[in-house]
């Protein structure tokens, strides 16, 4: 009888080539999904070294090696940055005609350049691309790739260095070629710095799902024309700074003609000013939301210098829209640039979340009545009293018991708090006891 080593060999030795060659790609999934300690370059690599059959298996593979994802740091020393540019060159030629998948993350501006340029010949067959850490130039390089260069491209992430000092030239003048045609894709996130923006990009807005973006000089209208082209939006993240006082007096549409998102499920709009009005008692940002309708929007994220400018009749218009669904709001402001009138008007907007009860009485009958988000479990707030926080949870309570429509809060945060936090122990404790989960932050400055 054959020893048992011996069995074990020989039932190696029969498995099908093609089996093992599924094993291997099950081992190297793409985007660095891996349930295993090592990365995918470290996996492959290693199944080239068990064997001689495994190492022909692996190299006659092509989609082992068109999953490759690159992460340094500034510890990395050149000739170890050097090395993996020839590695990863190796890696592309190894992945034949496959369809790539692309990572890379560095610290150093130049070798995310030489980076771009081995993955440049290259990305005609990549669907998934990510580069995190370009600067402003190599950026410019890959806006202007000619057409039907990212023709398979599924989702893209682009993010600059923080750091770099961005090329402030106009973004018209920026011939932005590379998303002529790309009809797969549908996932676009893009950070490009100043001087890029990125409503001007071609993009086939029609058809992503996905959408986060910064700008630096887009006006209202530029920004809601870009987003009235996105039907199929789900996922949308702008940011935005630096507005300038022309900008700011643009004239947005009030409710005349809204711009409709059916599938919007999560909208995040961060770092918006609120500095200048414009007209009505409004300003950019009440405007801007005021032309929205987002009837699925489940999870928005507001952060503004001062989000109590946003006045309630502008509100009324976008909230009412998604009243039925929201679940998740978070609205965090700069605090310093807070006022103390502007903290007492402040409970009146957010009691609009809880029961309804801070709204007049022909506010109220404009919104149907009642609570506006039913839905509503999360709230996220900064700069706040402590005690009309408190009020606002119990008010929840109180309005969920009385109605079992209506969701109580299981979560709430409050970040730079006002007041002393062990004055409210019992009102924390009983709430906690009742399932609200309560964070409070008093870092106020």
């Amino acid at each position: 009888m054959d020893p048992p080593t011996e069995i074990i060999q020989k039932s190696y030795m029969n498995v099908p080539t093609e089996i093992i060659r599924k094993i291997f790609l099950e081992l190297c999934p793409p985007q660095k999904q891996t349930k295993f300690p090592l990365k995918p370059n470290q996996i492959r690599v290693s199944l080239t070294h068990v064997s001689s059959r495994w190492r022909v298996v692996a190299l006659a593979t092509p989609e082992l090696w068109a999953n490759i994802f690159i992460e340094t740091d500034k510890h990395w020393h050149q000739p170890n940055l050097s090395r993996l540019l020839d590695l990863v060159n190796i890696w592309i030629s190894r992945s034949g005609h496959s369809t790539l998948s692309f990572d890379a993350e560095a610290d150093d501006h130049s070798f995310m350049s030489s980076v771009f340029d081995l993955i440049l010949p290259h990305t005609h067959r990549c669907s998934f691309l990510r580069l995190f850490g370009l600067d402003s130039a190599t950026t410019r390089r890959l806006l202007s790739l000619p057409p039907r260069s990212l023709f398979s491209l599924q989702r893209i992430i682009i993010v600059g260095r923080d750091s770099q000092p961005y090329d402030t030239s106009p973004s018209e003048d920026l011939p932005i070629t590379a998303f002529q045609p790309c009809p797969q894709l549908c996932h676009a996130i893009l950070f490009c710095g100043r001087g890029i923006d990125v409503t001007h990009f071609n993009l086939p807005w029609h058809q992503l799902t996905t959408l986060a973006f910064s700008t630096y000089s887009a006006s209202p209208d530029t920004l809601l024309g870009a987003l009235s082209k996105c039907i199929s939006l789900i996922h949308c993240d702008i940011r935005i700074s630096d507005i300038s006082p022309l900008v700011l007096q643009s004239i947005l549409p009030l409710s005349d003609d809204p711009i409709v998102l059916p599938f919007l499920q999560s909208l995040s709009l961060l770092n918006f000013s609120s500095s200048s009005d414009i007209h009505d008692g409004g300003n950019w940002d009440s405007h801007f939301l005021a032309a929205l309708r987002c009837p699925t929007l489940r999870e928005f994220t507001f952060t503004s210098s001062n989000p109590i400018s946003l006045s309630l009749p502008f509100l009324q218009l976008f909230y009412k829209s998604c009243s039925e669904t929201l679940e998740s709001l978070d609205l965090i402001g700069s605090p310093y640039n807070y006022l103390p009138e502007t903290l007492r008007l402040l409970p009146r907007l957010i009691m609009l979340f809880a029961d309804g009860s801070s709204l007049l009485p022909h506010e109220a009958q404009q919104l149907g009545g009642g609570t506006l988000t039913p839905r509503l479990t999360k709230l996220t707030l900064r700069g706040v009293e402590i005690g009309e926080f408190l009020d606002v949870a119990e008010a929840r309570v109180k309005a969920a018991r009385a109605n079992p429509n209506i969701a109580s809060f299981t979560q709430m945060s409050l970040f730079d708090a006002r007041g002393d936090q062990s004055e409210y122990t019992a009102r924390l404790t009983a709430l906690r006891g009742i399932g609200v989960n309560i964070g409070i932050n008093a870092n106020w400055e």
